[in-house]
């Protein structure tokens, strides 16, 4: 069994490898050298994503799917990746 990196924000909040790189996929980092969307479709009984959630790093709305949600990084997770984003740019997401 692999066991996840730790990694500390800046924050004091403390989240996993495997949720960062969720995180990055999720604003398309992981292809883009920009944020360009905001969004990760996954279950809604998504552990990583709803220790991210409870961290304040993530919020989430429904998905077109039953028992589906859409989670976005709100500012603080922009803020823990070490992305300072502005107002305009957050609406275009």
């Amino acid at each position: 069994m692999t066991t996840d990196i730790l990694i500390e924000g800046h924050t004091g909040i403390t989240i996993t490898e495997t949720q960062k790189k969720e995180m990055l996929h999720c604003i398309g980092l992981d292809w883009e050298d920009h944020p360009y969307r905001n969004k990760f479709y996954t279950q809604c009984t998504d552990k990583n994503w709803l220790d991210l959630e409870a961290k304040g790093l993530a919020k989430h709305t429904a998905g077109w799917e039953k028992d589906m949600w859409y989670f976005y990084l709100t500012k603080e997770g922009f803020a823990f990746l070490g992305i300072d984003i502005t107002n305009k740019r957050w609406e275009d997401l």
